[in-house]
């Protein structure tokens, strides 16, 4: 009730009605997870045409996809009111019967993992229909049809909205803020870097140079353009020659904080030659840079993948991307820069106090305390579970169970077995096992809502068809290595095929593992309909990939290696909200 209260006070200080506010849509960019044809370009469904022919170039369409899906990038957080959609007048009205429509800061997975505005149950030829989404807050408006293999047509997507920082502002000029208890303290503008989100692309509209040109003059510029297309790099990215070293950089104008910079690689082919890449940023142009201190190397990149690299609020006005060492072409589709500058206008800024000795992380206009330990090393209340389980017994999203490793998930292969039993049907999304740092689905796997396994590493994923989970409880391992890529899935000491996902990728440390469910931020975010209902016990995972024999071993409960990084028999481990902890039967 506050939080429509709020909405509409915002809308009253600016003098708008509900029905009044901008449509935001046309400025954005779009993607989506495939292209059927020519026709079918994402960016025909935000082109402002009312018609709804797709054989006139005028609508979206993707091909034959599981969950297939089509995202609007805002290029800045927006509180959305409303969303209309026009469907495909010409033919096949019924397609997007059962489309979602999600809105959130999540660019992952097409933005399909975002809160939910509304449901599309049926929309006639050709109609167009408006859903309130009652002032949600995200960067990405994305659509999408779960399940089974779909088309997704597009042919008109109109967003509504107010700019999440406008609106705060109005509030806080005309209110004042509110503060628990009145307690304030003065803080340094750093403290808004624990989470970018709350810092700007400060890259758009600087001025831009590389170590040689390709064939158009102004060619850098296409890196900083907002667009995070990345098919035609002839048109949409930079490219240097074939230099020693290549560098690409961007003058900030000013000595900024970076909290974060983003990287798009090219999606047409070449994906390796960013790797090896290194992101440095200094207040020295010499060569581009290059001398200046590193704040991360790119170790790779899949195509069209998009990145974010952390940098701890590194200090300087030149930001460089340089591959060392090798002669190499240099392509980036998108690089965007998250900062604040050294000298904030406003000299401080006003903030509640925390108690618990922890650190503020921003995010708009809310404050959450953090642990002032990293999250994977969280302290927990409990420890050891031989001879029992977890239970989750009903669908929510308040309960879960965050556990602690015995050493950071910095990993470049691993063993996770599991013992899971559930009822769940199978057209059901459900979370198996969760772990996300600060910008990414790390590693996640999970049951798709067409009863497929899945196993995600920071975006792309692989699918299973395996036998399905049921009461009386499945022993599942999963296990994946760097160099190869190839990853399996084991049920009840039986392997299945090998599959390639992501070789020369490296899984971060640094962030939070979860049963029960998947935060879509981080620390936060749950969705109900992904949470998991059934029973959890036996969970163990080693930084290498074992053997058949010894994965054998581990499911006929034989001897086996203690697991290095979880061991059920001395897990450390927190339970939040109705999750019951019995000895097993």
């Amino acid at each position: 009730m506050l939080h429509t209260l709020s909405l509409l006070l915002i809308l009253a200080l600016k003098g708008l009605s509900t029905d009044e506010v901008p449509e935001v849509a046309l400025e954005g960019v779009a993607s989506q997870s495939s292209i059927y044809d020519k026709y079918g370009n994402p960016g025909n469904a935000i082109d402002g045409s009312p018609s709804s022919d797709y054989l006139q170039g005028k609508c979206s369409h993707t091909d034959l996809d599981i969950n297939p899906w089509w995202t609007l990038d805002l290029r800045a957080k927006v509180q959305v009111f409303r969303v209309k959609i026009t469907n495909r007048g010409d033919c096949c009205e019924e397609r997007l019967n059962g489309a979602e429509i999600r809105i959130g800061s999540s660019p992952e997975r097409g933005g399909r993992t975002n809160p939910r505005c509304a449901q599309i149950d049926s929309m006639g030829r050709g109609e167009t229909r408006s859903f309130d989404c009652e002032g949600m807050q995200g960067q990405y408006v994305t659509v999408t049809i779960p399940g089974t293999e779909k088309y997704l047509t597009l042919c008109e997507v109109q967003v509504f909205g107010l700019p999440v920082n406008s609106s705060d502002l109005m509030l806080n000029e005309t209110l004042g803020p509110r503060i628990p208890n009145g307690d304030h303290f003065e803080t340094d503008i750093w403290i808004i870097l624990n989470n970018s989100r709350a810092a700007p692309n400060v890259a758009l509209g600087k001025t831009v140079s590389q170590s040689s040109a390709g064939e158009i003059e102004d060619n850098p510029r296409r890196a900083i353009d907002g667009s995070l297309l990345n098919h035609s790099p002839s048109h949409q990215c930079s490219q240097t020659r074939r230099d020693f070293q290549p560098w690409w950089t961007v003058d900030l104008n000013a000595t900024f904080i970076v909290s974060s910079v983003v990287i798009t690689n090219r999606g047409d082919c070449c994906k390796e030659r960013i790797s090896g890449a290194e992101i440095r940023i200094g207040n020295s142009p010499e060569l581009g840079g290059t001398l200046n201190p590193r704040c991360a190397t790119v170790e790779s990149m899949e195509l069209g993948q998009t990145l974010s690299f952390d940098c701890h609020g590194m200090q300087g006005r030149y930001v460089t991307v340089t591959i060392p060492r090798r002669a190499e072409y240099l392509t980036l589709c998108e690089v965007q820069v998250f900062g604040l500058p050294l000298i904030f206008p406003g000299e401080t800024l006003r903030a509640p106090k925390t108690t618990t000795g922890g650190y503020l992380s921003i995010e708009a206009d809310w404050l959450m305390p953090l642990p002032k330990t990293s999250p994977e090393q969280n302290p927990v209340k409990q420890k050891g579970l031989l001879g029992k389980a977890f239970i989750f017994p009903e669908e929510t999203d308040t309960s879960y169970v965050v556990l602690s490793p015995a050493q950071p998930l910095s990993l470049g292969a691993f063993t996770l077995c599991m013992k899971v039993a559930s009822e769940l049907p199978p057209n059901r999304e459900i979370i198996l096992f969760s772990y996300r740092t600060k910008y990414y689905d790390e590693l996640n796997v999970w049951q798709e809502f067409n009863g497929t396994f899945s196993l995600y590493l920071s975006g792309p994923g692989v699918h299973f068809t395996l036998p399905k989970l049921n009461t009386f409880g499945s022993h599942m391992c999963v296990t994946w290595e760097s160099k190869s890529g190839l990853t399996a899935f084991w049920v009840n000491g039986k392997r299945s095929l090998r599959k390639v996902l992501r070789p020369g990728h490296r899984i971060q440390p640094q962030g939070i593992v979860m049963l029960g469910q998947d935060p879509d931020t981080f620390w936060g975010s749950f969705e109900k309909a992904q949470s998991f209902v059934g029973e959890i016990s036996d969970l163990y995972m080693w930084d290498r990939v074992l053997s058949p024999s010894i994965i054998q071993n581990v499911y006929l409960d034989h001897s086996s290696p203690k697991g290095n990084i979880f061991d059920w028999k001395s897990l450390s481990y927190k339970c939040t909200g109705n999750v019951i902890v019995p000895s097993k039967a």
